[in-house]
């Protein structure tokens, strides 16, 4: 009898040894981080029985803070869930077992709300100018976050002074510019947001730009002729100036000694317009001048004397400010080339230069796209990670969310565990205990 009680208690023991350790508890306890913007994750104890009682965890959730009766649903093995793209504000959570998605709803944890996280606090600041004729220029200041928190800058731009609801969409993943040519002459509005898989978050959206685009350039006529006729064009070359050219005229240094070069802000050439006196050819070009409509005429003159009211024609450039990281005389960022579009064709809704293979749902590895949760078992051990990255696998003891995130392929109460070496060492346990019993009760 008491070697009979001795085995009992042993037995007891080893099913303590062999059983692993789940949580124990009535329900469910969940809890809920947003750990970077956009994104809310959710953790709760392993419950004993996955396989036998029930097969996968129900997930609800819903935007706010109660859980409606309308709440989403999501169903997943382990025992933590990710959720991205989310709006920024409360959101409500609950976990309970369920199988074959039959929902076992005593078993429902407790409800929590987790408050998603904003965007960068840094605002999208959108800047425009017309480099050149027929081209809008855009520039903006780059956003932390590209690549996790969204894949691409969403560009937006209508024909006018306002973008309205029929704008035209770009999506943008190589930089913070855009250039857009082969553009009607007159006003053109954007404006620039964030986006994943072409969803935008309408709350990032930047300020709304308008840019008055120049039509096609015209050169300047060069009279070849005793001709009195000015001909003055003029533009906006680079930010805060006024760039303008006209024919030359015989006569300079005998008829006349200079160009008389008149401007005044606004559409109109007042009465009173600011005067420059040029000798030196038929252009001038005139800086720091205010963003907005500026207007000019030339005329010829002699010892600042108008002579014989000969004047050009009246030109209004619409001069543009100076962008956000507008630096004199460097070049910040190099502007690519783009394709010339012919003029009877639309313009596309959509232009995105190709800089790398994109692989959106996975990780690229040797050139394949491999899914979320593959194990690469070669010299390297790595796993493509939830956030599109290769990761090195972890090792026994160190923490964990999925199972494929270990080099053992197992994954419990958040450790990185190595069964088969928890059973050899129970193996080797037992036999030293049965080999003490032997020599015992000879």
């Amino acid at each position: 009898m008491k070697i009979l009680k001795i085995v009992f208690v042993l037995a007891i023991m080893f099913a303590a040894i062999l059983v692993p350790v789940y949580a124990q508890s009535d329900s469910i306890e969940i809890t809920g981080t947003s750990p970077e913007a956009g994104f809310a994750d959710i953790d709760w104890d392993h419950q004993r029985g996955q396989g036998e009682t029930f097969d996968l965890y129900n997930v609800k959730w819903n935007k706010g803070t109660v859980l409606k009766q309308d709440h989403s649903d999501s169903w997943v093995k382990p025992n933590n869930y990710y959720l991205r793209e989310l709006a920024p504000g409360p959101w409500t959570f609950q976990v309970c077992l369920s199988e074959n998605k039959v929902v076992d709803e005593s078993s429902c944890g407790n409800t929590i709300t987790v408050n998603v996280k904003d965007f960068s606090n840094e605002k999208l600041v959108l800047t425009g100018s017309n480099n050149e004729p027929s081209y809008a220029n855009m520039d903006w200041n780059d956003v932390k976050g590209l690549g996790t928190n969204f894949d691409k800058y969403n560009v937006r731009w209508a024909k006018g002074t306002s973008l309205g609801t029929g704008y035209a969409d770009s999506w943008i993943s190589f930089g913070s510019y855009y250039n857009l040519g082969n553009l009607k002459e007159g006003p053109w509005t954007f404006q620039v947001c964030l986006s994943e898989n072409k969803n935008v978050f309408e709350n990032t959206c930047s300020n709304i730009k308008t840019v008055n685009v120049k039509g096609k350039y015209t050169a300047p006529i060069e009279s070849t002729s005793s001709s009195s006729t000015i001909v003055l064009t003029g533009s906006n070359n680079e930010p805060g100036f006024a760039n303008m050219d006209w024919n030359d005229l015989k006569g300079l240094g005998t008829k006349f000694d200079k160009y008389n070069v008149r401007s005044s802000k606004g559409t109109v050439l007042n009465q009173d317009p600011a005067n420059a006196w040029v000798s030196y050819g038929s252009y001038y070009n005139l800086g720091n001048l205010e963003e907005g409509p500026w207007t000019f005429q030339v005329c010829l003159s002699k010892n600042k004397n108008s002579v014989d009211n000969t004047c050009s024609n009246i030109e209004t450039v619409y001069v543009l400010d100076y962008p956000v990281n507008y630096i004199e005389n460097e070049i910040i960022t190099a502007i690519p080339e783009l394709p010339e579009v012919s003029p009877n064709l639309p313009l596309p809704a959509e232009i995105i230069p190709t800089i790398t293979t994109e692989c959106n749902n996975g990780c690229s590895y040797n050139d394949k796209c491999l899914p979320i949760g593959t194990r690469i078992r070669n010299s390297e051990n790595k796993f493509c990670s939830w956030d599109g990255t290769m990761q090195p696998q972890i090792t026994p003891g160190l923490t964990c969310q999925n199972d494929y995130e270990c080099s053992t392929n197992s994954c419990l109460s958040g450790l990185c565990t190595d069964l088969s070496g928890q059973l050899q060492e129970q193996n080797n346990l037992l036999e030293r205990i049965l080999g003490w019993l032997s020599g015992r009760f000879r």
